[in-house]
């Protein structure tokens, strides 16, 4: 289960997620939509340990990403987290 607890996030002062609360179950199917600018990649970005919360919990089978040091999310991702990104970057080696 996936589960925010009142998330709060800004970038400045622009507040992009104001107490968010949300519950996934598992086997769940879900779509976040919304127009350019109104927090999906960001709520993504927090879900998925690649930025922190200004406040506010994420739970994520049960394990809390706002307790979890840098390393310990590094392996969380590693293990728990896949992305396919909308913009795909590519580098010359």
């Amino acid at each position: 289960m996936i589960q925010l607890e009142n998330v709060h996030k800004s970038y400045g002062q622009t507040k992009v997620l104001k107490g968010i609360d949300l519950q996934i179950q598992d086997q769940d199917d879900v779509v976040i939509l919304g127009p350019s600018g109104s927090g999906k990649s960001t709520l993504l970005n927090v879900l998925s340990g690649l930025e922190k919360v200004d406040e506010g919990h994420i739970l994520i089978q049960g394990q809390d990403l706002s307790q979890l040091t840098d390393a310990q999310l590094t392996a969380f991702r590693r293990e728990k987290i896949a992305f396919i990104f909308s913009s795909i970057i590519y580098y010359l080696i």
